[in-house]
């Protein structure tokens, strides 16, 4: 494996959890709020990720991928299968801090529409099934209000809460 230059998201990702779990251990709650966040959207892009997500990462990155994806097509035992290689969950907490993070329509647009089956792309499970998400509230409940409104005002522009 080799080392990552400074300026690649995956470290820019990393500097920014570190900072918010720093924060959260100092007692500051808009820390804990992102972190939450962090989690659920992780959740979705894990469930809807596609080997032609990692391409941008590298090909140890997508060798990584296609090997979990083979693992779970075999139906294995779930601990031989679990999504714990950092060369894949490095992009996909990459990709979630930034939507985490993104404070426009114009920013979160391109972040959220490959998880909601936009712009040509529907994600697939490993069973080659179609996976895009649906926009719900009771879907998006474990989110904070200030993100749920974000996202919500980027796919309508005309939603109030």
């Amino acid at each position: 494996m080799q080392p990552l230059p400074a300026a690649d998201r995956r470290l820019t990702a990393q500097r920014w959890l570190d900072k918010r779990l720093t924060a959260m251990e100092n007692g500051d709650r808009d820390a804990m709020v992102d972190l939450v966040d962090l989690q659920a959207v992780v959740t979705w892009i894990r469930s809807r990720t596609t080997t032609g997500d990692f391409t941008q990462y590298g090909p140890d990155a997508v060798a990584a991928f296609t090997a979990h994806i083979s693992r779970r097509a075999d139906r294995r035992r779930p601990e031989q299968h679990l999504f714990t290689d950092p060369l894949i969950v490095a992009p996909v907490v990459t990709r979630a801090i930034a939507l985490v993070r993104a404070a426009t329509p114009a920013a979160i647009l391109p972040l959220l529409a490959p998880l909601l089956g936009e712009a040509g792309h529907v994600a697939v499970n490993a069973r080659l099934r179609p996976q895009a998400m649906t926009v719900s509230l009771t879907r998006w409940r474990t989110l904070s209000p200030r993100l749920r409104q974000r996202l919500l005002n980027a796919i309508d522009p005309g939603w109030h809460r």
